[in-house]
């Protein structure tokens, strides 16, 4: 900076006046001095100023917290328990109705299986109750007539 320049400064830290000579240049090492000491005043005044907005604010939204938080409870009550409710209603009924169908689909799918399978079981049954019949037979433990009608039963 050029030497041709007043410059008038009061520092609060010891409340006194500098001023350069016109004929002395100013350094930049005064500068920086100057400015260090500027900065932690301004610093100090504002931490304070900070602090004390810092607390009023904390107490105002303290309060604001608290009536929110119970605007809030009932918004959720009122508005989005019903509305999810709803969704979720809607959705359980529209999976039931595709289960039901699902269901319906195999099952057009799989009944002649099941159908042959019980055939199945019934012709093993059937089996199983001719080869009684011939034992009874061939050991002659019952009679004919009663072997007949037994015959016709399975038929």
């Amino acid at each position: 900076m050029s030497a041709q320049i007043d410059i008038f400064v009061w520092l609060k830290y010891n409340k006194t006046m500098i001023k350069k000579d016109k004929n002395k240049p100013i350094t930049r090492v005064d500068l920086d001095n100057l400015y260090n000491k500027l900065d932690k005043s301004f610093d100090a005044k504002f931490d304070k100023k900070f602090g004390e907005v810092n607390l009023f604010f904390d107490k105002k939204f303290g309060e604001i917290d608290k009536s929110l938080d119970v605007k809030l409870g009932k918004f959720a009550e009122e508005v989005i328990l019903p509305a999810v409710s709803r969704i979720v209603s809607g959705e359980i009924g529209r999976h039931r109705h595709e289960m039901k169908n699902y269901i319906d689909v195999k099952l057009a799918e799989n009944k002649g299986d099941i159908i042959s399978y019980m055939k199945g079981d019934q012709e093993r049954d059937k089996n199983w109750k001719m080869k009684v019949i011939n034992i009874f037979k061939r050991e002659k433990i019952a009679n004919p007539q009663e072997l007949e009608i037994l015959i016709n039963l399975l038929k």
